[in-house]
C-alpha cells in the first residue's frame, strides 16, 4: 500500500501533470514535492485541493493508494475476525467459531515476524490476551501469557499515535470488551479528534459508527446501561452530522437492544421493528432478515441470562 504522498506522485506523473500546475497561493511547489516524498504532511483542505487539481475523487485516490488487495497482515487479521462476524455466525446458525479462530491465531502468531506491522503486533497481543482469559482446555497450543503491561501498552499507543486510521479504529473496536468504561470514554474523545482525516474519505464514516454500536453491545453485556445510552447518543450525533442513512437505520435497533436489557421487552420489540421496517421499505431484505435473526438471538440470550456482545463490521461483509 502506498503512502498518501506516493499516491499523489504516482497519479500526477501518470497524467503528465507538472508540480507547478498543482501549485497555487495556498500550496507551493516545494511543499507538494516534500509531501510526495513523505517529508511532510499537509492539511485536509490542501489535500482536497490537490485531488481537485489532479481530477480524481477520494474513492479513486483510495483505490490507487490501497490497490484491490489487502496486505498479508491485514488479510490475516480479516481471516481471524471473519468467523466472529455477525454474518458468519448467522450463516453457521450461531455455532461456536472458537476452533476456526484458534487455528488462525496460530497462523497469525507464526506470521508476525515475517509480516510485522505495529497494528498487527497489537492485534495479535490482544487476541492472546483474550484467549488467555478462557479456561486452559479452550486455549490454542500457541497462546502466550500476556505481557504484564498489556493492555496498557495498547492504550498508550492509541493515546500517542498522531492520527487514527482504520488500523487504530479497528484496534479500539476489538479491544472494547477489555477496557474499563473510563478508558473507553477517553478513547471516544481521542477517536473524534484523531480520526478526522479518516472520516473525510468516503465510506470510512461507517467504520466509526460501528465502533459506537460495538461499544453499546459491550456495555449491555456488562449491564452498564447508562454507558450504553451514552454510546448510542454519540452514534446518533455522528449519523446526523455525517448523514449516514444506512447506519442511522440501526439506531432504533440499538436502542431496542438497550431497552430489552432494561426489562422493557414490549418497548424493545417496537424499536426493533422500526429498523426492520426501514430495511423493508428500502428494499434491503437481506439486512432485514439478518437483523431479525439477531433480534431473535438477543431476546433468547436475554431470557436465558446469557451476556452477549457483537462486533459490528461493514454492512456488506
Amino acid at each position: 500500500m502506498l503512502s498518501y504522498g506516493e499516491t499523489v506522485h504516482q497519479i500526477r506523473v501518470s497524467k503528465g501533470i507538472k508540480l507547478r500546475q498543482l501549485a497555487d497561493e495556498n500550496i507551493s511547489v516545494s511543499l507538494i514535492s516534500q509531501f510526495e516524498h513523505d517529508k511532510t504532511q499537509i492539511s485536509i483542505a490542501r489535500f482536497d485541493r490537490l485531488l481537485t487539481a489532479l481530477g480524481v475523487s477520494h474513492d479513486e485516490f483510495e483505490l490507487a493508494r490501497r490497490g484491490t488487495t489487502r496486505s498479508t497482515a491485514t488479510q490475516l487479521m480479516h481471516d481471524y475476525m471473519e468467523p466472529a462476524e455477525i454474518t458468519t455466525l448467522l450463516a453457521a446458525d450461531m455455532s461456536n467459531p472458537e476452533q476456526t479462530m484458534a487455528r488462525q491465531l496460530v497462523k497469525m502468531t507464526q506470521s508476525l515476524q515475517t509480516h510485522y506491522a505495529v497494528e498487527f503486533d497489537y492485534f495479535v497481543q490482544l487476541q492472546h490476551y483474550l484467549w488467555h482469559e478462557l479456561p486452559a482446555e479452550r486455549q490454542p497450543d500457541l497462546v502466550k501469557k500476556p505481557s504484564p503491561n498489556f493492555p496498557d501498552d495498547l492504550v498508550h499507543y492509541l493515546r500517542n499515535v498522531d492520527n487514527w486510521g482504520m488500523a487504530e479504529i479497528n484496534l479500539f473496536k476489538y479491544a472494547l470488551r477489555i477496557l474499563p468504561t473510563s478508558v473507553i470514554d477517553e478513547m471516544f474523545r481521542i477517536l473524534q479528534k484523531k480520526a478526522s482525516l479518516t472520516t473525510q474519505l468516503p465510506g470510512y464514516e461507517g467504520a466509526l459508527v460501528n465502533v459506537y454500536y460495538t461499544a453499546i453491545t459491550v456495555f449491555v453485556a456488562r449491564q452498564d446501561l447508562s454507558a450504553a445510552w451514552q454510546a448510542w447518543q454519540l452514534a446518533r450525533e455522528f449519523c446526523q452530522n455525517q448523514e449516514i442513512i444506512s447506519r442511522a437505520a440501526l439506531l432504533p435497533f440499538m436502542a431496542g437492544w438497550i431497552t430489552l436489557h432494561a426489562g422493557e421487552r414490549k418497548k424493545a420489540q417496537a424499536l426493533f421493528e422500526q429498523t426492520l421496517d426501514i430495511f423493508n421499505t428500502l428494499g434491503i431484505t437481506s439486512l432485514r432478515d439478518r437483523f431479525a435473526k439477531i433480534r431473535d438471538g438477543q431476546i433468547e440470550a436475554y431470557e436465558k441470562h446469557i451476556p452477549q456482545y457483537w462486533i459490528f463490521n461493514a454492512m456488506n461483509e
